[in-house]
């Protein structure tokens, strides 16, 4: 038996209740209920069948103090504070340049340089399999267990698929697992909409090569294959400055915030001020996540290093600060993931072992 895995990052259910998608191709498809969080979440989750308090990974950063640096000290005094919005306008821009150019280094360029010395990053490196260790049990370690071979494909920028069934064509005989990593659906997303009839060509891509690999494989022996998604998407109307909203109170000092589009995570010096900026946020477009829910959600962690509150913003609404924005398209737990399989797939489980048979 050969497995075909296909992992299309940001491919919301939405799409195809919008159009046909492989219609007579798919035993099973049903929408998913995704996790709160990122695909740094999610992707963990994924491979394990555990919630992020058991991976031990929920967001990419959270909380790890460090002592300054000598430049954060010195753009840090009151008479070079206003250096830092020049600064910070710098690390950003070098970020993009070691982004596109693959340095390395980008990650620690996205915080602001008063700020950065207060976060860690998980190294997590998406194009690679698993992409980052585990303390349970992954699909990694069952297709070790089980002698399976996997040939592990991160499609970078759009798939191709006449080039990728060559690859599998050349290498279907030494491999039983093919396992697919395409964020082409999500990057474009962000650009033109959570549109399925924008987003035709890359979804078309993933049916032509799925239907032509699945064709190849199984002239040899059965062959299942298993379509699935971290997440949902939808397009941004409103937008909220939430830094702006609690502008009384200095960054840093009274709070600590890491604010992406669409949750802030929160910090507080003390119970006095943590209350004062909890009834602050009581009227912005979002919730306060309670203890109870957070335990629903199985981000319940022992410690506070990924929050000590966390605010998750309304649909359709996501976060910005004064120097951005704009926001086209958030990622969107509201919006289901989707998971489409050739042969009949068991519901959500926190093992993965019934899905792969030899």
């Amino acid at each position: 038996m050969k497995l075909i895995l296909y992992f299309a990052d940001g491919f919301s259910w939405q799409y195809v209740e919008d159009r046909p998608f492989m219609e007579e191709f798919w035993r099973d498809r049903r929408p998913l209920r995704t996790l709160v969080g990122y695909s740094s979440t999610i992707i963990p989750s994924i491979l394990t069948g555990r919630y992020p308090q058991d991976t031990g990974v929920w967001t990419e950063y959270y909380l790890e103090p460090r002592e300054r640096s000598a430049l954060q000290r010195l753009l840090t005094r009151p008479r070079l504070r206003w250096t830092l919005f020049p600064a910070n306008l710098v690390r950003l821009v070098w970020f993009r340049i070691a982004r596109r150019t693959g340095m390395g280094m980008e990650h620690r360029l996205r915080i602001p340089l008063e700020l950065s010395h207060l976060f860690s990053r998980h190294p997590i490196k998406y194009d690679q399999f698993p992409p980052i260790g585990l303390p349970v049990r992954s699909m990694a370690d069952l297709f070790a267990e089980r002698g399976l071979s996997v040939d592990f494909r991160y499609v970078a920028g759009q798939l191709d698929p006449a080039a990728e069934l060559d690859h599998l064509r050349r290498h279907s005989v030494e491999h039983d697992v093919f396992f697919y990593y395409d964020p082409s659906l999500d990057g474009m997303g962000h650009r033109v909409g959570a549109s399925a009839e924008a987003l035709t060509d890359p979804i078309d891509r993933i049916s032509t090569f799925l239907e032509e690999a699945t064709g190849w494989l199984e002239r040899e022996q059965p062959t299942h294959v298993l379509l699935f998604s971290d997440h949902g998407m939808t397009t941004v109307r409103s937008t909220f400055d939430l830094l702006g909203h609690l502008s009384e109170f200095e960054l840093g000092k009274d709070y600590i915030a890491f604010i992406d589009s669409t949750m802030a995570r929160f910090w507080f010096p003390d119970e006095q001020r943590r209350h004062r900026i909890l009834s602050k946020l009581a009227d912005v477009p979002g919730t306060l996540l309670s203890e109870k829910q957070r335990q629903d959600y199985g981000i319940a962690f022992s410690n506070r290093r990924y929050a000590q509150d966390v605010l998750v913003e309304r649909q359709f609404v996501a976060w910005h600060a004064q120097a951005d924005r704009r926001c086209e398209v958030r990622q969107d737990r509201d919006q289901h993931a989707q998971a489409f399989g050739a042969e009949p797939v068991q519901p959500a489980q926190r093992e993965f072992a019934p899905l792969i048979r030899r």
